[in-house]
């Protein structure tokens, strides 16, 4: 996965393509803005109106094309009968009901069909339906319960991802969201701040597709899990009110969904805990904690500490406070952290936590579930390793199970997230989405999976090799295993198999490819201590031929080494010590102004009108407005195509507008002279002057001549305001 920042350097790497049963096009100046945003160098392109079977089913249309991205696919459902009659007051339920199941299974089986061919996720979004179908009780209702069940029978598909229209409406409601005269005009069914609420979502989950996730929250204690200091007031003294309740309820669903919860508090550690043991109104419990750093230490140097502990990088914490001196500490000295200040109204905070973009899961795995107990155990584990004499006995007493076998098709999630979230015992730093794994399966890649337990429990799926044959060599194109595998000699047995299997399949050689990243250094030290003398470098790669049964020799040849805990935290102190790179520190801005500032449709608003900068006009061939009914529409024209002026001889196209714009300048033109302007009147006559004739004459029509000038007096001192509303 190429990083944000880096990206933008080299120029567009990815797209989000847009495909839909209406509409879209309104969606491009909400994406660009997130993109920006974000730092992805992406473009934004949309497929043919309303084409979205033709999208899916075609091997060469724009979403078959996409290489790397997203592809979006915008549904609303009533959108299946326009143009049939039967939408106010036509067919009967049990008609509106058949054509809705087929065209219900016809999109489960195209949508399935093409995420099986691309490599590329699938964002499928519903979209509300129109408020006079809402009074239609029995057929809203049956439209709300076909989205549940395509969401439903699309939850385990790979490379798929649903949101529902209420899901949406959740997080970014927009109250006034349909536009009835547009959706009637150019079937563009919802308004500006819909489309930017809309905009929103999708970039949201592009976020949570291409950034690095976050797999571990931090907490203060006093004022964030509870009102009160526990030195003080004492354990029940403190009070856990109802934004305390909510946010330890939030830690809990986060450590369901697979984050690690840790404490870094600056408290006398038995304070802390008696707190956790007497209080009534804690929900957290002592066992929900894995690992805590409580004194009175500063605290970024506590979360380097808990970073080496759990063998996570800094990165992938996020850090909640409600002091904002803790929170800047922490985010100048360990900028890689996403630091967070909780707001103080107690009544934002849920809203804030909802908009924090990092705490995201777009799919979750059994081992994401059963992480929190993994690390729990990996304590019990840690315990073993103190009182075990060496490496060899602390194995012994593991009584260490590896299961090495073919992907079967419900592991294909796993796998690409252990691509995507395996850092330092990775051979390539290659990130691969679900849809990439089974394509490369599909085209001849065989990948193995393994699975790991102990008398302490089960790691889950905790490793997988990348394997293509070619000519008489088996490549091992890539490697991955857990850190909280690393140092049990799994590794050495994952490689030991792909020997094994080279040689079933009569190969001569075993060929590893190994590309450096900043902080892959374990698995490079690894492949150099085993293949001193077989590597050969290929500029800042490097490649390893063995001959077949070489490497069932050397690795069960190869020397007990280290204890694993200190073995990786001198690798791990390395990478935390390594300066923050661009893409970290501008991941942190950005989440934080996400959910501090733009947690909201009008804030979302407000913030793109912002960002859309005013373009100056020039002066040559420019003629000014003659009279006030040219200068009103001067004022229109210029706030919708973000100019600074607008002449009485422009042309419209010229200017750079399109036809969605000109729909907006009809829309305003309706909305301030209270005249019926239609889209072709605009395109006949796309010149100020021209379209000044024509609402003139419409004017002349409807009312007496001191009317008009009297409306024409109103608009003057309506000019300036109609720039911005228009």
């Amino acid at each position: 996965m190429t990083s944000p920042t880096s990206s933008a350097k080299s120029g567009p790497q990815w797209t989000i393509a847009v495909t839909a049963t209406f509409t879209a096009e309104l969606l491009k100046e909400p994406l660009e803005f997130w993109m920006q945003e974000l730092g992805f160098s992406c473009q934004v392109e949309f497929a043919p109106y309303n084409q979205v079977f033709q999208q899916l089913l075609d091997p060469a249309s724009l979403l078959a094309g996409n290489r790397a991205g997203l592809n979006v696919v915008l549904v609303r459902l009533e959108d299946w009968w326009r143009g049939t009659g039967e939408l106010e007051g036509g067919a009967d339920l049990k008609g509106r009901h058949d054509r809705l199941e087929r065209n219900a299974q016809d999109l489960l089986a195209a949508l399935k069909a093409a995420a099986e061919r691309s490599g590329t996720a699938y964002l499928l979004c519903f979209c509300p339906a129109s408020q006079w179908l809402k009074t239609d009780a029995a057929l809203s209702t049956a439209l709300d319960r076909l989205e549940e069940r395509i969401a439903l029978s699309l939850q385990d598909s790979n490379g798929i991802h649903v949101m529902t229209h209420a899901q949406c409406d959740a997080l970014y409601p927009v109250f006034h969201y349909e536009d009835r005269q547009a959706d009637e005009l150019g079937h563009v069914p919802y308004t500006r701040e819909w489309f930017q609420a809309l905009g929103t979502i999708i970039a949201r989950r592009f976020c949570n597709l291409h950034m690095p996730p976050s797999k571990v929250i931090a907490l203060d204690c006093d004022q964030t899990l509870w009102r009160g200091i526990c030195g003080e007031d004492g354990p029940r003294g403190v009070e856990v009110d109802a934004a305390s309740r909510a946010l330890q309820q939030f830690a809990l669903a986060q450590r369901e969904a697979g984050m690690v919860l840790c404490l870094c508090s600056k408290n006398n550690e038995e304070d802390v805990w008696k707190v956790f043991e007497q209080n009534p109104g804690m929900l957290l419990r002592r066992e929900h904690i894995t690992a805590w750093r409580i004194n009175w230490q500063p605290k970024s140097e506590n979360l380097r500490v808990l970073s080496q502990e759990l063998q996570l990088g800094l990165d992938s914490f996020v850090f909640l406070d409600d002091s904002g001196l803790e929170c800047a500490e922490v985010e100048t000295r360990c900028p890689e952290v996403l630091s967070l200040q909780l707001p103080e109204p107690e009544a934002e905070r849920s809203r804030f936590l909802a908009h924090i973009w990092a705490f995201d899961h777009l799919k979750l795995t059994a081992e994401d579930r059963q992480r929190g107990e993994m690390y729990a155990q990996n304590a019990q584990r840690e315990q073993l390793r103190k009182q075990a004499p060496n490496l060899q006995d602390f194995l012994a007493g593991l009584e260490l199970n590896v299961d090495i076998a073919p992907m079967g098709k419900a592991e294909v999630a796993r796998l690409a997230q252990l691509t995507q979230r395996t850092n330092q015992f990775n051979f390539t730093a290659v990130r691969l989405s679900e849809s990439e794994v089974e394509k490369l399966h599909e085209a001849g890649t065989q990948w193995i999976v393994v699975r790991v337990r102990d008398r302490f429990g089960d790691y889950g799926l905790v490793g997988a090799a990348m394997l293509t044959p070619r000519g008489s060599a088996l490549e091992l194109e890539n490697m991955l295993l857990s850190c909280r595998a690393l140092g049990r000699r799994v590794e050495h047995r994952m490689l030991a198999h792909v020997d094994e299997l080279a040689q079933k399949q009569g190969l001569k050689q075993v060929s590893i490819k190994f590309v450096p990243s900043a902080k892959n250094s374990p698995a490079r030290e690894f492949l150099a201590g085993l293949g001193a003398g077989f590597d050969k470098p290929e500029g800042a790669s490097y490649s390893f031929e063995f001959p077949a049964g070489r490497l069932i020799e050397l690795c069960a040849a190869a020397p007990t080494g280290p204890m694993p805990a200190e073995k990786s935290q001198t690798l791990d102190v390395a990478v935390s010590a390594s300066p923050a790179s661009d893409s970290q520190k501008n991941r942190s801005r950005v989440l934080h102004r996400i959910a501090r500032e733009l947690n909201e449709p009008k804030k979302i608003s407000q913030a793109i009108a912002a960002r859309e900068p005013v373009r100056q006009r020039g002066e040559q061939g420019y003629v000014a407005p003659r009279n006030s009914l040219e200068e009103s529409l001067a004022a229109l024209w210029a706030g919708i195509l973000k100019m600074d002026k607008v002449g009485a001889e422009d042309n419209f196209f010229e200017l750079g507008g399109h036809s969605l714009l000109a729909m907006r300048i009809v829309f305003g033109v309706e909305e301030a002279f209270h005249v019926e302007f239609s889209l072709e009147a605009f395109l006949q006559a796309p010149v100020l002057s021209a379209q000044a004739r024509q609402v003139e004459d419409l004017l002349l029509g409807e009312a007496a001549d001191s009317e008009v000038e009297q409306l024409i007096a109103e608009m003057e001192g309506k000019r300036v305001s109609g720039r911005g509303t228009a």
